[in-house]
């Protein structure tokens, strides 16, 4: 990137502010950068349901999984479409592309947010935050992940509301485009718009709106319905589950994932994250207010919705609460610097700085960890290696049944029987009985069966065993009792 185009980038920023930022821009994007290549965009099994929607959207086969079924199961219909234009434009790996929009957008948003709080002379926690949220193992197991973007374009929104109402309603509707559930957003959007401008209020509201109209009647028109039905497949999951994860569950199910990556002292950075939300909305910034309040809204939405608990949906929960944080430890020690010799700019620097990494400091060591020790999910890798099997063995019209249809339908490029709904014409029935019943009637040629899943229900029965025998196994060599089999119709 050459000195015009940062100073285009930069432009109406005051000169004073433009180095941090484009200094913490360079740290950010390198640390990105590093994380994208570290990965190679491997990521949860969900997502790769989109990146085939991708696939065959950049191959000129239309957004679908199945070819010749038009079922709305891609969750971020707006981030698919950027990624099948770039597959188009590049023929770069769907999965590859994802977690560079992830990290780009991640890094995007948080230069916004800390050119908006330099302004209001909160650059340090903005900037502390920001390096933790982009070496964030939370946050990178999930890339490729909707949030970041529907975040940065939020944030553009907010921060170009005052004066670009038409331009902030415009980019508020694209962010519901590229995730459904930031619609939330809209009336935050216009409250705080209507603090300073009652027409800029109206004016985004109304461009906010048209562009979801037009989203809701594109997607009617080309699946013949105007929401994803992955809401209604993933809450029909929850009933057929033999682990609550959903309702007054939902959170205390995301405590073993707060662990797992923010090390011991997770429940003090869960308290110091809540603690320090009034003062966000009180004092901070329209795009951090904004997110935050989205963020709020979501963690009570998703429970009365009714979904699972899956790590993706705290992200920007994750994102909130980081800069609530450091917003709180920065609070602590300008009260307690008070009166002493500790008081100077440096030192409340210093000192913030500090005990920021010293309440994070086990989440920067898993970040640590996972650069250096990375391998991909090896129950990921199996799938891979069972598509490409049947990639191999199989003809293109043949049909494959299995509960889990990411990685697996991702590499096959087969024909895949969703026995879970997610992709399926018609959402399955409630419990998890109603599978061999849609096995049956979906003439597989191949069902896919690991032990203890869901699949377990119906393997063993005379019925199965008749008309399947095994042609083909996965061990998995951390777990010899979770092999994934391979049967084939007689």
């Amino acid at each position: 990137m050459t000195i015009e185009r940062v100073n285009g980038a930069l432009r109406g920023v005051p000169p004073s502010t433009r180095l941090p930022i484009f200094i913490a821009a360079t740290l950010w994007s390198g640390c990105a950068a590093f994380w994208v290549w570290r990965l190679q965009g491997w990521t949860v099994d969900d997502f790769f349901i989109s990146y085939r929607y991708v696939a065959n959207l950049a191959a000129g086969r239309g957004l679908v999984y199945n070819l010749g079924e038009r079922v709305f199961g891609v969750t971020d219909p707006g981030l698919a479409l950027l990624l099948g234009f770039l597959r188009w434009i590049t023929g770069w790996r769907v999965e590859m592309l994802a977690s560079a929009v992830f990290g780009a957008a991640l890094v995007g948003f948080c230069v916004v947010i800390l050119r908006a709080e330099i302004a209001r002379g909160a650059g340090l926690v903005a900037f502390i935050a920001g390096t933790l949220l982009v070496n964030s193992t939370l946050l990178w197991t999930n890339n490729g992940a909707a949030a970041p973007l529907c975040a940065l374009l939020l944030t553009i929104a907010a921060l170009q509301a005052p004066k670009r109402a038409l331009l902030a309603g415009t980019l508020a509707g694209l962010a519901v485009w590229v995730r459904p559930d930031a619609a939330l957003a809209m009336p935050v959007l216009a409250w705080l718009q209507l603090r300073t401008s009652r027409r800029g209020a109206m004016v985004s509201t109304l461009a906010a709106g048209l562009v979801i109209l037009a989203g809701l009647l594109a997607a009617n028109s080309y699946f013949g319905r105007p929401l994803p039905q992955t809401l209604h497949a993933k809450t029909q999951m929850t009933l057929g589950h033999g682990e609550n994860l959903a309702g007054l569950n939902f959170w205390p199910a995301a405590a073993d994932s707060f662990r797992r990556h923010l090390g011991r002292p997770w429940a003090l950075a869960i308290l110091a994250s809540v603690a320090g939300l009034p003062l966000l909305f009180r004092a901070a910034s329209a795009p951090l207010r904004l997110i935050s309040a989205l963020a709020l809204l979501l963690a009570i939405a998703y429970p009365i919705l009714g979904v699972p608990y899956f790590s993706w949906y705290s992200i920007l929960e994750i994102i909130a609460g980081t800069y609530a944080a450091v917003t709180i430890v920065a609070r602590l020690t300008r009260w307690c610097a008070q009166g002493s010799g500790l008081g100077t700019p440096r030192a409340f620097a210093a000192i913030t700085t500090l005990l920021s990494v010293l309440l994070f400091l086990p989440a920067l060591g898993r970040s640590y960890a996972m650069a250096r020790d990375y391998t991909p999910p090896q129950r990921l890798v199996i799938y891979r290696d069972a598509g490409l099997w049947l990639r191999a063995h199989s003809q293109p019209d043949d049909r494959v049944a299995h509960t889990e249809v990411g990685v697996l339908g991702y590499y096959s490029e087969r024909p895949i029987v969703d026995l879970m709904g997610l992709v399926s014409p018609q959402p399955r029935a409630k419990r998890t009985l109603a599978i061999p019943r849609g096995l049956r009637s979906s003439a597989a040629e191949f069902v896919l069966h690991r032990a203890g899943g869901r699949s377990e229900d119906f393997v063993h029965r005379p019925w199965f065993t008749e008309a399947y025998e095994s042609v083909a196994e996965f061990p998995d060599p951390q777990a010899r009792s979770e092999s994934l089999v391979i049967f084939r119709r007689r």
